[in-house]
């Protein structure tokens, strides 16, 4: 069998994969705190989320609706899960979609320079220029993360950013640089990327939960096919995310007033 009958799971799987793990960890956290299975299962949700979204900035069209989507996205939900957390007796943190956000303007920030570095009509200055806005968005990003509780802090926001630093789609000017970005941007080395990305945030994020079991994630990354899938599913994690909140607090809320 060869590899590319293997990889069988397409975007819109592994974003129902991450949604069902996603909702487990959060049922966990909610009715079972002292249960770590929900938790262990809810571990996966991160790891491919960030690379739906590294993969999402690879391919989209329209960089600037697509931030503005996430943007409007992340601060409805930033409202429900300050509720949710407030509700389950929690710390208020920053929601995984800040998290997303703060990571896509890193990535879109690192495409640019990514574009100027391979133009041969750029000066040496140009090129060295066009890497400050990356800079000031991992700045930004770790500013926002030093004085804020940011879900996975600033390792989680950079998972992304990992997952996308062999993608030169769209970058080269010529064939000798599509040649030999060809030779860079692989199946091989975008997974290589996933697992330091893995690796940098289970080294240096502290957490109390187990977030080893982040690395099962690389089981349905590696069978990911490239495709996104014959159904248009685009809207579905940015909907499902608030929407489950709002269920599994209600649900709590409801036990309590009938216990």
């Amino acid at each position: 069998m060869t590899m590319n009958k293997l990889r069988f799971l397409n975007g819109n799987t592994l974003k129902i994969i991450a949604c069902i793990a996603m909702v487990i960890d959060h049922v966990g956290l909610m009715f079972f705190p002292t249960n770590l299975i929900f938790r262990k299962i809810g571990r996966i949700a991160l790891p491919l989320f960030a690379f739906l979204l590294a993969e999402g900035c690879k391919h989209t069209r329209n960089k600037k609706k697509h931030f503005l989507l996430l943007l409007a996205f992340a601060s409805i939900c930033q409202f429900v899960y300050d509720v949710f957390t407030l509700v389950g007796g929690g710390d208020v943190y920053v929601c995984i979609l800040v998290s997303l956000l703060c990571a896509e303007l890193c990535i879109f920030a690192l495409q640019y320079f990514k574009r100027e570095l391979f133009k041969a009509e750029n000066s040496v200055a140009t090129k060295i220029f066009a890497f400050a806005p990356f800079l000031c968005a991992v700045g930004a990003t770790a500013l926002l993360c030093n004085v804020q509780a940011v879900d996975y802090g600033f390792a989680g926001c950079m998972l992304p950013v990992f997952m996308s630093l062999s993608d030169f789609k769209d970058v080269a000017n010529n064939e000798n640089q599509e040649r030999l970005l060809s030779k860079i941007d692989t199946d091989f080395s975008r997974f290589i990327c996933v697992i330091g990305g893995l690796l940098f945030l289970y080294f240096t994020h502290p957490s109390v939960l187990p977030t080893e079991y982040m690395f099962l994630s690389l089981i349905p990354i590696a069978l990911y096919n490239g495709q996104r899938g014959k159904k248009n599913l685009k809207y579905f994690f940015y909907f499902f995310y608030p929407l489950h909140l709002v269920a599994i607090e209600g649900l709590y809320v409801l036990l309590l007033l009938l216990s």
